[in-house]
């Protein structure tokens, strides 16, 4: 957000940027480990499991055990459906910030 500070006596003009930072969402509420919660922030930025392993200095047989283990625990069969069950969830639990 950019603000404009005005100081009137002087007459001078102060344009202040303030940069608001957004703290990922609470994957442990839904019963997620760490690494899995980590593993799942990565594919909620569209990578693939060869740059989820070299991002998070894992394996890539890692990262597909990882995926196993966040489907079963969310019930679902795929990275979409992964995806959509956690944005459900923490909308119902009112933790994901406003837009």
């Amino acid at each position: 957000m950019i603000r404009l500070i005005i100081d009137q006596p002087g007459a001078r003009y102060l344009l202040l940027l303030e940069e608001q930072t957004v703290s990922p969402p609470p994957l442990h509420l839904l019963g997620l480990s760490a690494r899995e919660a980590q593993v799942l922030l990565c594919v909620m930025h569209g990578k693939d499991n060869q740059a989820i392993a070299h991002d998070l200095e894992i394996h890539s047989s890692a990262v597909r055990k990882h995926l196993e283990n966040i489907h079963r625990k969310l019930d679902v069969q795929s990275r979409t459906e992964a995806i959509a069950q956690v944005l459900e969830r923490l909308e119902m639990l009112n933790v994901l910030p406003s837009p």
